[in-house]
């Protein structure tokens, strides 16, 4: 579900293992090449009902309530493994430069099913439990 921050505007900044991976959205569908960074802030716009989610760098002039910094250390698996994905993430209130929270997070998922399309899940799977993470504590900020 989303949850409400209407009016939050946002600055999100990937770095790390961000550019074009395979990520799969459901079983069934087919799998599409796009940057990491793309998805996820696709995703928070979407988990916190918001239009104003804006990927660094952009060339939109905005003034913004948070900027998310986020690396990913690691993103990939082993057939017949675990997929998993490894992060690092701070908010930062955007007027004050101050640190809101800073987290390592570590993600893991079977790859049970040792195919391109298992491991597609896999990785989609992953970036969900990451963007549903900083979607609840953003939203949190805004309370």
């Amino acid at each position: 579900g989303k949850l409400a921050a209407s009016g939050m505007q946002l600055i999100f900044h990937c770095s790390g293992m961000c550019g074009p991976l395979v990520v799969g959205l459901t079983a069934g569908h087919d799998a599409s090449r796009s940057p990491v960074g793309r998805v996820l802030a696709r995703r928070l716009a979407e988990g916190l009902d918001s239009e104003q989610v804006y990927l660094y760098p952009s060339r939109v002039a905005a003034t913004a309530d948070y900027r998310i910094a986020l690396e990913i250390r690691r993103f990939d698996g082993r057939p017949g493994e675990d997929v998993v994905l490894e992060a690092v993430w701070s908010i930062i209130a955007e007027q004050t430069l101050a640190v809101v929270e800073t987290r390592n997070a570590r993600y893991r998922v079977d790859w049970a099913d040792a195919d391109y399309g298992g491991y597609a899940e896999a990785m989609s799977q992953l970036l969900g439990s990451l963007s549903d993470d900083l979607v609840n504590r953003v939203a949190r900020l805004s309370r």
